[in-house]
C-alpha cells in the first residue's frame, strides 16, 4: 500500500500547526501571583499588612521624633508652633483625642489662631460635635468675617443643626457679598438642594 506524498504533507502541516499553536498559547500565558515578593523592600509589608499598628511594627524614626519632638515642647512648653507640629503628627498617627489636647493648649497661649480653630472645627464636626464645631466657626467669623470658606462651612454646620433657614441666610449672604468665588458657586447649589428637599 502506497501513501500518497498528500497525505503526508497534511499531516505534517497538522502537526505543525498544533505544535505551533500549542507553543504559543503556553508562552503567552501569565501567571497571577497573589503574594508579595520575598525580598527586601517587600519583606515589612508582609508582616505590616496582617498587624494593626502598635509600637512593634511602627517605623522606629517615627517614634523617635515623637520622643524628640515631646523633649522639645517640655523643653518649652510655650513654643506653639512645635506644638502645632506634634499635634498634626498625633492627628496623622489616630491620636485624635492628644491632638486636640494640644491644639487646646495652643489657644490657651493664643486663643486667636485662626489655623487651630480650623482644625478644632473640623475634627469636632467630623464627630458630630456640631454645636462645638459652630463656636469655633463663629469665633472664626469674628476673626476673618470675609472669607468665603468660613461662611460656608458656618452655613454647613446650621444645616447639621437642622437651623435650614440660618444656612440659607448664610449662603445667600456669601453669594451677595463674594459672588465671583468658588464657596459662593457652592453656596447656590446648596441653596438649590435644600430647596429640593
Amino acid at each position: 500500500m502506497k501513501i500518497k506524498a498528500i497525505y503526508i504533507y497534511l499531516t505534517l502541516i497538522i502537526v505543525a500547526l498544533v505544535t505551533l499553536i500549542s507553543i504559543s498559547s503556553s508562552s503567552t500565558e501569565v501567571k497571577e501571583t497573589k503574594t508579595i515578593p520575598d525580598d527586601e523592600v517587600h519583606n515589612s509589608l508582609n508582616s505590616a499588612a496582617m498587624e494593626k499598628p502598635s509600637s512593634n511594627n511602627v517605623n522606629s524614626a517615627f517614634l523617635e521624633k515623637m520622643k524628640q519632638m515631646q523633649k522639645e515642647i517640655s523643653d518649652n512648653p510655650s513654643d506653639t508652633v512645635k506644638i502645632k507640629e506634634y499635634a498634626d503628627l498625633l492627628l496623622a498617627a489616630h491620636k485624635e483625642k492628644e491632638a486636640v489636647q494640644y491644639y487646646e493648649k495652643i489657644l490657651s497661649i493664643d486663643s486667636n489662631r485662626i489655623d487651630i480653630l480650623k482644625s478644632l472645627s473640623i475634627i469636632e464636626f467630623e464627630n458630630g460635635k456640631y454645636k462645638a464645631a459652630k463656636e469655633k466657626i463663629s469665633k472664626l467669623l469674628l476673626l476673618e468675617p470675609n472669607n468665603p470658606e468660613t461662611i460656608y462651612n458656618m452655613g454647613v454646620i446650621e444645616v447639621k443643626i437642622g437651623d435650614i433657614e440660618a444656612a440659607k441666610k448664610q449662603w445667600s449672604d456669601l453669594i451677595t457679598n463674594h459672588p465671583n468665588t468658588k464657596m459662593s458657586e457652592i453656596a447656590k447649589q446648596s441653596i438649590q438642594k435644600l430647596s429640593n428637599k
